[in-house]
């Protein structure tokens, strides 16, 4: 009896409808590790992670279903080098760009450093908890540059004894 009650247990796990936020509908996975493409695939999104890809079921359930048919997913792409930038008057400008890049599958960038730093880690923090769309940020912070700096913002340095100063700074800054 007992094992039957497993079996029965096991068959009622199996048979039950996978659910999620976001069922994206027999698409073709573009698969970067074997530079193959993957027809007609399910991708179960949940909490904004893929939660599963697999052979295009149309019994899934999901409170978003995206039909892909004849449509290709590709992994979210890195910008890996921007710059956030402009001083106090283009903050807005820059903001208003974030959900530019991810409309256009960029899904993370690298800034590499800016003027705006304090700006660009508020945006940061708003991105983490799903208060403001666009990609994942890492930046550096401002530049650290010499005496006659080129780039406004920029931390000035004339010796070497000031380094670990200004890399603490830009530590303290997270």
């Amino acid at each position: 009896m007992k094992q039957i009650l497993s079996l029965l247990l096991i068959f009622l796990v199996s048979c039950q409808v996978q659910t999620s936020d976001i069922a994206i509908q027999n698409v073709n996975v573009v698969d970067v590790e074997s530079g193959e493409i993957v027809e007609n695939q399910s991708v179960l999104i949940r909490d904004g992670i893929i939660a599963n890809i697999k052979p295009y079921d149309s019994g899934l359930e999901a409170e978003m279903v995206i039909d892909g048919t004849g449509k290709y997913l590709i992994p979210g792409l890195w910008d890996m080098h921007v710059h956030f930038r402009g001083g106090e008057e283009l903050i807005k400008e820059n903001k208003n760009l974030l959900p530019l890049y991810i409309v256009n599958g960029i899904t993370t960038v690298r800034d590499g450093g800016g003027n705006i730093t304090p700006s660009v880690l508020e945006w940061r923090s708003q991105i983490e908890a799903g208060e403001l769309l666009g990609p994942k940020i890492f930046t550096s912070g401002p530049k650290i540059d010499g005496s006659d700096a080129r780039w406004d913002g920029s931390i000035a340095i004339d010796r070497a004894d000031q380094i670990p100063a200004a890399l603490d700074s830009l530590d303290s800054l997270g």
